[in-house]
């Protein structure tokens, strides 16, 4: 049973980086997803 969902941004002069996790009963964090893009206008709108 999933009680939480987090939801992380990384941003450097570099990249972005977006994560989502759920957290359980039990509290074990999974990784549902994760990407990585350029930090520029481009990279930005594939958000």
């Amino acid at each position: 049973m999933i009680i939480k969902y987090s939801v992380g941004l990384d941003v450097s002069a570099a990249d972005i980086k977006a994560c989502i996790s759920v957290i359980d009963i039990e509290q074990r964090v999974k990784v549902q997803f994760s990407k990585t893009h350029s930090n520029t206008k481009r990279g930005f709108g594939t958000l």
